[in-house]
């Protein structure tokens, strides 16, 4: 009988540990550690504010004790920022020489802590006192590299490194005057993608266009006033293009057409699509000029249908000239922005200009009606997109 009750003893005694150990395997964490790290936050925020360093240290402290592989207590830009405020420095270099895409990611998936306004006091009252900051670390007790990197981190941190490409730059520039420091790995993390150009690009074209008849047509139809649309291809210099014009004028005086008369005040459409090709005589960063020559067919023809008070002659579908003719044109752009310093996804050399094209078209109208012997000149103003390719 003492035996058995012995066994039992010496059975509980080993069981004991067993579950305890298992209680701590499912639940992970001590319990309230969710609202154990809100009330520490909470805490650190205010002494952050009181501008007290020392209380800021303890509950700092407390929050790096509470994080696990589960829970994260302190965001590491949030800490990073403590550690400036500290002039904490060595603590910096030490986490940012192990900080990686990994790491980044290992923090990512840890359950974050509570929604509070930590990060933007931080954030602000730092951004404020940045001037002082920058003093500082000038002034510290530092190795250049390290003086150089702070410089680098602290912007960064306070989302002062807003021109992608200057940003990408600089971290290059660094990397290329201290190729072994321990801090590139983690610079590299905070680059961003640059889209590079190709060696073409595309154009489009939203103009207004104002033509002006010469000789017997400018005594038959009004000014025109029309859109002008155009696509291009860009390559080297060279400019291979669409073009669509379509507008509205109006006759000047009668017209005879196929021995039916299309009267005086009457609408006209007008149609151009043309073909061209050019080349850049001039390409600067401000402006781009280029000459184009080309080709395309002239539409003349009175509308289709009227109204259903008024409903248009059934000669009226005879009131439809068409023609080849020849064109040149002078395109001037001024670059009003360049399109890649917002956007680092849009290649470099992108841009956004206004468009000025005065062109000459050579019509043949007059081969198919004397009254309409005559050329046309013409001004188009609007926007151009010039879109560069992303290189392979």
């Amino acid at each position: 009988m003492i035996r058995i009750y012995l066994s039992l003893f010496v059975y509980l005694l080993f069981l004991m540990p067993l579950c305890a150990q298992t209680d701590t395997a499912v639940s992970g964490a001590k319990p309230g550690r969710y609202d154990q790290i809100a009330k520490a936050r909470q805490a650190l925020q205010a002494a952050f504010l009181d501008n007290d360093q020392a209380t800021a240290q303890i509950w700092k402290d407390s929050l790096m004790r509470l994080e696990n592989d589960q829970y994260t207590a302190l965001i590491w830009d949030e800490r990073w920022l403590l550690y400036f405020w500290e002039e904490s420095y060595g603590n910096l270099f030490e986490e940012v020489a192990r900080f990686d895409d990994h790491e980044r990611s290992l923090a990512a998936y840890k359950i974050q802590p509570p929604p509070d306004s930590l990060y933007e006091w931080l954030d602000r009252n730092l951004y404020e006192k940045r001037y002082d900051m920058f003093r500082k670390l000038r002034e510290g007790f530092l190795s250049e590299e390290e003086r150089v990197f702070s410089t680098l981190m602290l912007e960064y941190l306070l989302r002062m490194n807003v021109n992608a490409r200057d940003w990408n730059t600089r971290v290059d520039s660094f990397a290329k005057r201290y190729p072994n420091s321990r801090f590139n790995r983690f610079l590299k993390t905070t680059q961003t993608f640059i889209a590079k150009p190709g060696k073409s690009a595309l154009n489009l074209d939203l103009l207004f266009q104002n033509g002006n008849w010469r000789d017997e047509t400018d005594r038959s139809l009004k000014p025109l006033y029309a859109g002008d649309f155009g696509l291009a291809y860009w390559q080297n210099r060279w400019n291979f293009g669409f073009h669509f014009t379509i507008g509205r004028t109006y006759l000047d005086r009668d017209l005879y057409v196929n021995t039916y008369l299309w009267p005086k005040k009457d609408k006209a459409t007008f149609m151009a699509p043309e073909l061209e090709f050019g080349y850049d005589i001039i390409n600067s960063k401000k402006l781009r000029i280029f000459p184009s020559l080309g080709a395309g067919v002239s539409i003349l023809r009175a509308p289709q249908a009227g109204d259903e008070n008024n409903p248009l002659p059934d000669y009226y579908i005879n009131f439809k000239l068409k023609r080849g003719f020849l064109m040149g044109t002078l395109t001037t752009d001024v670059k009003l922005k360049h399109l890649s310093e917002d956007d680092p996804d849009i290649p470099q050399g992108s841009y956004q200009s206004i468009r000025l094209r005065l062109g000459y078209r050579r019509l043949f109208l007059g081969e198919l009606n004397h009254a309409l012997r005559g050329d046309m000149v013409f001004l188009a103003v609007g926007i151009n997109f010039h879109l560069f390719t992303q290189e392979n």
